[in-house]
């Protein structure tokens, strides 16, 4: 069986036993943006991260544009972060990017900038999925500790990342099949 039929027999097969659901809404600005809806059991997100090999997840970055953060970057930030007080505010130049990151509860905002591309970003992640994420070391990111979290991080938003030219939400909750408005 190839790994695509693999993946999307994981996928389709409903969550009974778990009725939450991953959401995600990406909303491009401008005339000819682009408005995509997303909704998937929580459930098949977990069973669908797994199938990664754990090799894909070494020298990962996230991207953002031209440019990315590192596990490196991440796990940096999340260093000087999680034995702080709430409110401190961490700063760390990757020679690509500057990137801002502060506590708010149990939230952890970061903020992107690339002066070179004159494009920020901000988003808003619960600290126990950016703790899980950087949890794989030595300069993986933990995917399937990631989304372990995501799952228990009950209903609510997960992230939301604004930039210039798009806003992108996801959240959970229990209803299947809910737009955004």
């Amino acid at each position: 069986m190839s790994r695509f039929a693999l993946l999307a027999l994981v996928l389709a097969v409903p969550a009974a036993a778990d009725p939450a659901w991953l959401h995600l809404s990406i909303h491009e600005r401008g005339r000819r943006g682009a408005h995509v809806r997303v909704n998937v059991p929580v459930a098949a997100v977990v069973r669908g991260v797994r199938l990664v090999p754990e090799h894909r997840s070494r020298g990962c970055r996230i991207d953002l544009g031209k440019r990315g953060l590192t596990a490196y970057d991440l796990d940096a930030i999340w260093y000087e972060l999680r034995n702080r007080p709430e409110q401190t505010i961490v700063t760390r130049d990757t020679g690509e990017l500057e990137l801002t990151a502060v506590r708010i509860g149990q939230s952890v905002e970061l903020r992107v900038n690339d002066e070179r591309e004159g494009t920020s970003l901000r988003t808003r992640v619960p600290a126990r999925v950016l703790e899980a994420l950087v949890s794989g070391g030595a300069g993986r990111l933990d995917l399937v500790a990631a989304v372990g979290a995501l799952a228990l991080a009950g209903e609510g938003e997960i992230a939301l990342v604004a930039d210039d030219g798009a806003r992108v939400r996801i959240w959970i909750d229990g209803v299947p099949g809910q737009m955004e408005e």
